[in-house]
C-alpha cells in the first residue's frame, strides 16, 4: 500500500509539473501588445482550446490569422465585421491572441458593403436619394415605395401646402429638429417607426422608415438612404402651361391646373399601380369618421374604367368612357376646382360632375335633389371634397371610386 501510495504521489507531481508548462507557454508568457485587422467570425468551443473565435484575413475567410478570446470584451458584438484588435500574443499553433482592445477599422469592408448602390432622381416628384439595387422602387402617384423581398422598407409621401404652412402643422408636438442631410426638417417617432417631414415646393415631403424586426444591416442601409435625400429647393425643368400667357402642352399631355391658374403638362397615360399587398400590414388612421356610408349598389365599373389623377392634390377619380375634364386650378372659396361633361368644357360651371376640394373636415354626407346632388368625402384635418351634379347615379359612381392617397 505505501509503495503504491508513494507510485501516486510521483505521478500526481510529474503531471502537474507538465501542466504547468503548459499553461505557462499558453497564459503566462505572451508576447508584447500587437495590433491586428481583420474579419471576426465565431468558433467552436472546445475543453483543450480557451478560444472563443477567429480572425480572419478578409470577409472571404479563406486566410486565417489567429484564433482569439477575451475577458473583458464580448466579441459577438462584432461578428462579420472588420475590425481592429489590440491584445497579447501566444506563439502556439494556430496563433492565439488575447483581446484587450477592439474598434471598427476605418478600412472595414463587411460582405454587406459590397451591395451596390443606384440613384433615384425624378424631376416630377422633386427629391432624390440612392438605395441598394436590391431593394425595388414601386410609384403610386404621389406615394413612393421601397420594398425589399415583398417587405415595405420606406414608405416617401408628397403632400400638398399650397398657402406653405410650417412644418410643425404637419406634425405632432413632440416633434424634434434635425438636420438631415444638411436639410431642416422634423422628426417624429410613431408606432409604426420615425418621421422625417421636410419641406417641398409648395407640398411636404414625408419619409416612412420601418424595420420591424432591428436588423441592423438594414438599419445601416435606412440611414445611408436617408442622410442622402435631398429635396429640390425649387422645380427643375418642369414643362410649364396655363398663366397669363395661357401657354399650351405638347401632344399626349394635359395641363394640370394648380393657384393662381399656372399648370403643368403631365402625360396623359396613367401609371401602372403595382400590387402593394404587404402595404395591407400598415394600418392607415382614418381621416374622419363617416355619418353615411355611400349607396352599396353603386355600380363603380359602369365608369369603363377611365382614370382622373392628380399627382399634386394626391387623388384619383374614375369617370365615363368618352368624357371630358378639365381643371380650373383655385377658384375661391375652393382651393382646386375639376369639371367633367360628355362636352367639351370651355368655361366654369358648365361640366355635368363637377369636384372641388373645400376647407373644413367633413365626413361622408349625400343629398340627393333633382336639379342637382351633392356628396361630401373627406380629405384631411382641414379640407374635404365636395362632387356635385345633376346626374345622380354617374355622381354617386364617381364618388365611390375616388381615392384619396394623402
Amino acid at each position: 500500500m505505501k509503495f503504491a501510495h508513494h507510485f501516486l504521489l510521483v505521478c500526481l507531481l510529474i503531471f502537474s509539473s507538465c501542466a504547468g508548462e503548459r499553461f505557462s507557454e499558453t497564459e503566462n508568457s505572451p508576447s508584447e501588445p500587437q495590433s491586428f485587422k481583420g474579419v471576426i467570425s465565431s468558433k467552436k468551443l472546445s475543453i483543450d482550446n480557451p478560444t472563443t473565435h477567429i480572425l480572419w484575413k478578409d470577409s472571404n475567410q479563406k486566410q486565417q490569422i489567429a484564433e482569439i478570446s477575451s475577458r473583458t470584451l464580448d466579441l459577438n458584438n462584432y461578428l462579420n465585421q472588420e475590425v481592429k484588435i489590440s491584445g497579447s500574443v501566444f506563439q502556439t499553433k494556430p496563433l492565439q491572441i488575447q483581446v484587450e482592445k477592439i474598434e471598427l477599422s476605418t478600412e472595414a469592408v463587411s460582405p454587406h458593403d459590397f451591395i451596390e448602390w443606384q440613384k433615384f432622381s425624378e424631376k416630377e416628384h422633386r427629391f432624390a436619394f440612392i438605395y441598394p439595387k436590391t431593394w425595388q422602387i414601386y410609384l403610386s402617384g404621389p406615394v413612393t415605395y421601397l420594398k425589399k423581398s415583398e417587405q415595405v422598407l420606406v414608405k416617401i409621401i408628397r403632400i400638398q401646402n399650397p398657402r406653405q404652412k410650417e412644418l410643425k402643422d404637419f406634425t405632432s408636438s413632440d416633434a424634434k429638429e434635425v438636420n438631415l442631410n444638411q436639410q431642416k426638417s422634423l422628426k417624429v417617432i410613431s408606432e409604426w417607426g420615425p418621421e422625417y417631414y421636410l419641406n417641398g415646393v409648395k407640398e411636404i415631403i414625408k419619409i416612412n422608415l420601418f424595420n420591424s424586426q432591428n436588423d441592423i444591416n438594414l438599419a445601416a442601409d435606412l440611414d445611408k438612404f436617408l442622410n442622402s435625400f435631398t429635396v429640390f429647393s425649387q422645380v427643375i425643368e418642369l414643362n410649364k402651361c396655363g398663366g397669363s400667357q395661357n401657354l399650351l402642352c405638347p401632344e399626349g399631355y394635359r395641363c394640370e391646373l394648380g393657384a393662381y391658374n399656372q399648370g403643368e403638362c403631365v402625360s396623359i397615360k396613367s401609371p401602372q399601380y403595382p400590387n402593394l399587398q404587404s402595404e395591407e400590414k400598415l394600418p392607415e388612421l382614418p381621416t374622419a369618421d363617416p355619418s353615411q356610408e355611400l349607396d352599396p349598389l353603386v355600380n363603380v365599373s359602369a365608369l369603363s374604367g377611365e382614370t382622373y389623377q392628380n399627382s399634386s392634390w394626391m387623388f384619383q377619380i374614375n369617370y365615363p368612357r368618352a368624357w371630358w375634364f378639365k381643371s380650373f386650378g383655385e377658384i375661391k372659396p375652393s382651393f382646386y376646382h375639376l369639371e367633367f361633361s360628355p362636352q367639351e368644357i370651355k368655361e366654369v360651371q358648365s361640366g355635368k360632375i363637377i369636384l372641388e376640394i373645400l376647407p373644413g373636415a367633413r365626413g361622408i354626407i349625400v343629398e340627393k335633389n333633382k336639379e342637382k346632388s351633392i356628396i361630401l368625402l373627406p380629405r384631411d384635418s382641414d379640407t374635404h371634397f365636395q362632387l356635385s351634379g345633376t346626374e345622380y347615379d354617374t355622381l354617386a359612381a364617381m364618388a365611390k371610386s375616388l381615392q384619396n392617397n394623402l
